[in-house]
């Protein structure tokens, strides 16, 4: 029997070499990064990915304290399905990909039992300070 999962990867590519993004042990790619334009290379498995975004720090001027403050941004980014391709609006961002995969789920048939546990926390770390 198959079910569609849904898996959520954040990866930081490297500039220097290509990244592997694993997301089961039958399921991965390679990223290859060139400034700001990716490629997806050495496909594992039977999957879609469903939208990618990438996180990147921005700073901003706080007249009010007299300092710059950062923040994180995020921004969706089009992958061309044919040739596994885009482009980052950042050299310097955090990627996150969607992607959904059918798994084919298989029965156990061994016995199942349940374990009673029983968690015992000292009174000591239960109180306020």
């Amino acid at each position: 029997m198959f079910r569609k999962f849904e898996f959520v990867q954040t990866v930081q590519p490297s500039h220097d070499s290509e990244t592997i993004v694993k997301l089961a042990d039958n399921i991965e790619f390679t990223l290859k990064r060139e400034t700001s334009f990716h490629q997806i290379k050495n496909i594992k498995g039977e999957f879609e990915i469903t939208k990618i975004t990438e996180t990147y720090l921005c700073y901003r001027y706080s007249y009010y304290y007299s300092d710059i403050r950062e923040y994180e941004d995020t921004s969706d980014i089009k992958l061309d399905k044919t040739s596994n391709e885009f482009s980052s609006t950042r050299n310097y961002s955090k990627l996150t990909f969607y992607i959904t995969t059918n798994i084919e789920l298989k029965e156990i048939n061994e016995e199942m039992c349940a374990v009673k546990y029983q968690l015992l926390i000292p009174s000591e770390c239960l109180q306020q300070n």
